[in-house]
């Protein structure tokens, strides 16, 4: 997502435009997912934390700085209402049943890959996971995901790399990355 764009719509946002919104909501919407999907593991929760993150960013849009980073406020308003919903609802986090009816809805070998990939990811500790989720599905760049995360460079790619190479040990032992 350009930056600028998200800028203008921001600036759009906060003088009551509902048609800013939707444009930011169409192009946000699976970012805003996966990234709440990495903090809270649980569809049907992240699929909340989705809903309330646009609707807390129509009422607030006002308090961001025109100018400064505007995916940063996307994504710090949505990993912070992720944190809330979490603590106020207790959400059971490592059965997610929507996942698991979701995986057995497809063919066998698709079903096995699914349950894999969840294991695999689950392993990772929550920086991991958010950063590959980010890079890898959402086509972030390192940089892009230090200034979405408030982290140095070097951070995030060293937690990628680092997650890469747990999850290349989980997948295939033998081969993993060095």
């Amino acid at each position: 997502m350009d930056a600028d764009l998200c800028n203008r719509l921001l600036g759009d946002i906060a003088a009551g435009d509902l048609t800013a919104l939707e444009k930011l909501y169409d192009l946000m919407q699976k970012d805003v997912l996966l990234f709440a999907l990495s903090i809270t593991r649980n569809l049907m929760l992240a699929e909340d934390v989705r809903q309330e993150t646009f609707v807390k960013i129509y009422r607030h849009a006002g308090k961001y700085t025109a100018g400064t980073n505007a995916l940063g406020f996307v994504f710090t308003v949505t990993k912070n209402t992720a944190l809330d919903m979490l603590r106020h609802a207790r959400y059971e986090i490592p059965n997610d049943e929507a996942l698991w009816n979701t995986a057995c809805n497809t063919q066998e070998n698709d079903v096995i890959e699914k349950l894999l990939l969840k294991q695999v990811i689950n392993e990772l500790n929550s920086h991991e996971r958010q950063i590959l989720l980010l890079h890898l599905v959402s086509g972030y760049t390192h940089k892009e995901i230090a200034s979405l995360l408030h982290l140095p460079v070097t951070t995030v790619q060293w937690r990628y790399r680092t997650a890469l190479q747990k999850t290349s040990r989980m997948v295939n032992p033998t081969e993993a990355i060095k």
